[in-house]
């Protein structure tokens, strides 16, 4: 689902900051970890990632890769 809002992508993240389940993947994106069904690799730096109930996918760099592996148990 997309949000359109004149705010920035960093000043949302400094308001959602309190809820550790919204983390900041990539410059374009700031994602619910709650949601994420599944992440695939896309290329030589990046992720996909795909949600549940949602036909929007969105881009995870290979820098922030490992903090949402964290937050997700997985390895």
């Amino acid at each position: 689902m997309d949000f359109h809002t004149p705010q920035t992508i960093a000043e949302l993240e400094q308001q959602l900051v309190r809820h550790s389940f919204f983390q900041r993947v990539h410059k374009s994106y700031l994602i619910n970890l709650n949601m994420v069904e599944s992440i695939s690799p896309f290329g030589g730096n990046y992720f996909i990632v795909k949600f549940s109930g949602c036909k929007k996918d969105a881009i995870i760099s290979r820098g922030n890769i490992d903090l949402v592996k964290k937050h997700l148990n997985i390895s």
